[in-house]
C-alpha cells in the first residue's frame, strides 16, 4: 500500500514537473515567436542594396563576446582591466522587406544573455571590486529603419536611410549587468555602391548617430568590398568600420565600469570579415568576426557571429544576393 502511495506521489510529481516544463517551454516559444513575428513583417541594414518589389528576408543570428579587459585611450584614468570576466551572448532576429522596388523596411530584435564570473581575474585594476557575480537574460535595444534608393543606373546605386534604436534594454545597478545603451538613438546614413562585372562590389556608408539621455553621439564611415564565386553561391566580404565619438555626453553608471557593458563614449576602428553561402532556393547562412583596433571603451576581444536566413523573391541565376541591376 505504501509503495503504491509512493508510486502515485512520484507520478504526480513527475507529471507536475512535466507540466511546469511545458509551461516554461511555452513561455520561451512565446518570447521567441513574438520577436520573430514582430520582425517577419518587414535584413541587415548596411549598404545601398535593396530587394526587389515584394522581396525580403528573415533570419536569426547568434553572437558571442567574452572579455576581461577593455580597449581604452592612453590618456584614460581607467586602465580597462576588469576584476571579473564578462560574457555577452546575443540572439538577434532580423527582417528586411521591400514593399516597392525603391523602399526597404528593417527591424531587429535582440535577446541578450550577459554574465560576470565568480572568480577574479589576475589583471591589476584601478578600482575596488564591489559587485557580486551575476547574470541577466533580457531583451536588448530593438532597432527599426527605412532605406530609400533614389538613384540606380547601370553599375551605380545611391540610397539614404534612417535607423532608430529604441531604449528597450535593461540595467541592474546592483551587479552592473546591462543589455544595451540606455538611450534612444537616431542614425541617418548615405549609401553609395558600385559593382564590377557582376562579381565584385564596393560599398561606402557615411553617417552618424544622435543619442538621448546624455549619451554621446558619433560619426560613421563604413566601407565594404565583396566578391562571389562557385556558381554565385558563396560570398566573401571585408569591411572597415570607423566610429569616432563626439564625446558630447556625460552619462555614467559607476558600477557599469566594473563590467564594461555598453559604456558611453565608445569609439573604434573595426575590421569586419564575413563568409556567406546562398542556396538557389533562398536559404543561406554566414559566419563572421568583428575585430576592434584603436578603440575606446570597447571589449578587447572580437565579436564572433553567425546566422541563418531565408530570402524570397530572389533568383540566384539572374542576380546577385542583393538587387544590383534594375528590373527590366
Amino acid at each position: 500500500m505504501l509503495c503504491s502511495r509512493l508510486g502515485m506521489s512520484s507520478q504526480l510529481r513527475l507529471e507536475s514537473g512535466r507540466a511546469k516544463q511545458k509551461i516554461n517551454m511555452k513561455k520561451l516559444l512565446l518570447v521567441v515567436g513574438t520577436a520573430l513575428f514582430s520582425a517577419s513583417a518587414f535584413t541587415q541594414f548596411e549598404g545601398a542594396f535593396i530587394n526587389h518589389d515584394g522581396g525580403g528576408f528573415v533570419g536569426i543570428e547568434g553572437g558571442y563576446q567574452g572579455y576581461n579587459r577593455l580597449h581604452v585611450k592612453e590618456d584614460s584614468v581607467y586602465n580597462g582591466n576588469l576584476r571579473r570576466s564578462v560574457t555577452d551572448v546575443t540572439i538577434r532576429m532580423f527582417a528586411h522587406y521591400s514593399p516597392i522596388e525603391k523602399l526597404s523596411l528593417f527591424v531587429s530584435v535582440p535577446l541578450k544573455f550577459v554574465s560576470s564570473s565568480e572568480g577574479y581575474t589576475s589583471l591589476p585594476t584601478n578600482f575596488t571590486d564591489t559587485l557580486p557575480a551575476s547574470e541577466m537574460f533580457n531583451i536588448g535595444n530593438v532597432q527599426a529603419g527605412v532605406k530609400y534608393k533614389f538613384f540606380h543606373k547601370k553599375t551605380w546605386l545611391l540610397a539614404a536611410s534612417v535607423l532608430a534604436e529604441f531604449r528597450t534594454s535593461n540595467y541592474e545597478d546592483k551587479d552592473g549587468m546591462k543589455t544595451g545603451l540606455e538611450a534612444f538613438s537616431f542614425s541617418p546614413n548615405f549609401h553609395i555602391a558600385k559593382t564590377f562585372s557582376d562579381k565584385y562590389y564596393i560599398n561606402l556608408d557615411l553617417g552618424g548617430t544622435y543619442r538621448t539621455d546624455d549619451h554621446s553621439g558619433d560619426a560613421r564611415i563604413y566601407t565594404e568590398v565583396g566578391t562571389c564565386f562557385w556558381k554565385d553561391q558563396i560570398w566573401l566580404r571585408l569591411g572597415f568600420d570607423i566610429r569616432p565619438s563626439f564625446r558630447n555626453g556625460h552619462f555614467l553608471y559607476p558600477n557599469n565600469l566594473q563590467t564594461g557593458l555598453y559604456l558611453n563614449n565608445r569609439e573604434y576602428f573595426s575590421v569586419v570579415m564575413r563568409a556567406e553561402y546562398n542556396h538557389p532556393i533562398g536559404l543561406g547562412f554566414y559566419a563572421g568576426v568583428n575585430a576592434y583596433f584603436n578603440a575606446d571603451q570597447m571589449p578587447a576581444f572580437p565579436y564572433i557571429n553567425g546566422g541563418i536566413f531565408y530570402r524570397w523573391k530572389y533568383d540566384l541565376r539572374q542576380e546577385l544576393p542583393f538587387t544590383i541591376e534594375p528590373i527590366k
